[in-house]
C-alpha cells in the first residue's frame, strides 16, 4: 500500500513537472506606457487623459492645437496628465504605433466602432470617468458642432468639475481651435 502511494505521488511530481504552464502574455508596450502614466497621474492625485489620434486626421491635429492652447493648458495640467497613442496609421508612419496600442483602444473604448480621436478620461484607480462617446451621437472626435460641444461640457463637468468660468473658457478654446480651416501640419 505505501508502495502505490508512493508510486502515486512520484507520478504527480512528474506530471506536474512536465505539463505545459500558462504564461501570461508580455506585457505591450502600449499596456506599459498606460500603466506608468496612470501611476504618475494617480501620483499627483488627476486623472488620464488618454487620446488616441494619428498623424493624418485633421480634428486629431486640431485636439492637439486645443491641447497647447496656453488658456485651455493652464485649466486643464491642473487636472489630467495625458497618454496620446497612436493608432490606426498608415504607410511609414505605422512604426509610431506601441505594439498594443489598438487593442487598448477597443478596451476603453469598450470595443464601440469609433472614429479618433478618441479620448477617455480614467481616474487614479483606473475607472473611466467619461469618454468622447456621446450615447446619442457616438464620438465627438474634437468637438466643433452644436451637439458635440454640449456633449463636451458634459464630459468636462463629469471629469474635472470646472468652474463655469472655466467651463466657458474651455469650451470658447475648442470653438477657436476648430475654427481653423485645415490643421497645420504635424511635424
Amino acid at each position: 500500500m505505501r508502495r502505490r502511494a508512493a508510486l502515486a505521488f512520484g507520478f504527480g511530481l512528474i506530471t506536474q513537472a512536465l505539463a505545459p504552464r500558462a504564461f501570461a502574455a508580455p506585457e505591450s508596450a502600449a499596456d506599459q506606457a498606460y500603466r506608468e502614466a496612470l501611476a504618475k497621474a494617480a501620483g499627483a492625485n488627476r486623472a488620464l487623459l488618454v487620446i488616441f489620434h494619428a498623424t493624418w486626421c485633421g480634428p486629431c491635429r486640431l485636439m492637439d492645437l486645443f491641447l497647447e492652447d496656453k488658456a485651455a493648458a493652464a485649466i486643464l495640467n491642473q487636472r489630467f496628465d495625458y497618454l496620446k497613442l497612436n493608432v490606426e496609421e498608415r504607410g511609414a508612419n505605422k512604426k509610431l504605433e506601441l505594439s498594443g496600442a489598438a487593442d487598448l483602444f477597443k478596451r476603453l473604448s469598450g470595443g464601440a466602432r469609433t472614429g479618433i480621436p478618441y479620448f477617455a478620461a480614467v481616474a487614479p484607480g483606473g475607472n473611466i470617468l467619461a469618454n468622447s462617446i456621446d450615447p446619442k451621437n457616438g464620438n465627438i472626435g474634437f468637438p466643433v458642432t452644436g451637439s458635440e460641444l454640449a456633449y463636451f461640457r458634459v464630459f468636462l463637468r463629469k471629469t474635472i468639475a470646472p468652474t463655469p468660468d472655466q467651463e466657458n473658457l474651455l469650451i470658447a478654446r475648442a470653438v477657436e481651435a476648430g475654427r481653423v480651416k485645415k490643421a497645420p501640419p504635424k511635424l
